[in-house]
């Protein structure tokens, strides 16, 4: 996994916006995406460095993929993680991270001791109460180098779905997302509530009246995954 890339091309737009300062209890569409920041990992007795996206889930703690850990250093305690933000780096520690073949999430708790200024005090992270349906519009929210959201619309993917119940759902988003992304969240764009998690990129080959092409799907943890594990750590 290498360091995010900004340069989406044709692809998909991405829009990057300026830090918010303001540590009121924010809500809606925006605020969510300010959740957004850039995860390093640098492993230990090996060289360079992991990078992805994650996002606050309150002041102290922020969610990510746990497939930017490696399987065998995923709760070592050697690792050096920072949570990268525009007003700052904070050092972190895994509280929780399941293999990503269970469940691709992982809990990240931030150092009480560090920098203060540099954390979010937002509202509580709102959980989507129904799920992706294809079509549907979302936005991911992911951060660069200096912790600075880069939103990218997108939508539910109708290439993965399924039927529960009469319930469609979609368990991936339509579009190209570059490394450094995984992790980052998926944002319902009406409500702001967050649709899920960036896990892992899949490609397929289709014939589309005899042109051949490429689609990209970038698989995602679900809220309904996700709240579980909010709901243990926050016990």
């Amino acid at each position: 996994m290498s360091k995010i890339s900004i340069l989406y091309g044709s692809i998909l737009s991405a829009v990057l916006l300026a830090p918010v300062h303001s540590h009121a209890q924010e809500s809606g569409p925006e605020a969510a995406f300010q959740r957004a920041v850039h995860i390093k990992i640098a492993l230990p007795e090996r060289s360079g460095e992991v990078s992805g996206t994650g996002a606050w889930l309150d002041s102290n703690t922020v969610i990510t993929a746990s497939h930017l850990f490696p399987d065998d250093l995923r709760e070592n305690e050697r690792l050096t993680i920072e949570i990268v933000t525009p007003l700052g780096n904070l050092p972190a520690r895994v509280v929780t991270a399941s293999h990503p073949s269970e469940l691709d999430l992982a809990v990240l708790a931030v150092d009480p001791s560090a920098n203060t200024s540099a954390r979010r005090s937002p509202a509580p992270l709102k959980l989507c109460s129904t799920p992706l349906q294809p079509g549907q519009k979302v936005s991911v929210a992911a951060a660069n180098q200096s912790g600075l959201a880069v939103v990218i619309p997108t939508h539910g993917s109708f290439d993965r779905s399924s039927i529960h119940r009469s319930v469609v759902t979609s368990h991936s988003v339509t579009t190209y997302l570059a490394p450094g992304t995984s992790g980052a969240s998926v944002f319902d764009e009406a409500t702001g509530c967050l649709a899920g998690i960036v896990s892992k990129q899949e490609k397929h080959e289709e014939t589309t009246n005899g042109v051949f092409h490429q689609v990209f799907t970038t698989g995602m943890v679900s809220a309904a995954d996700i709240a579980p594990v909010i709901a243990e750590i926050r016990k």
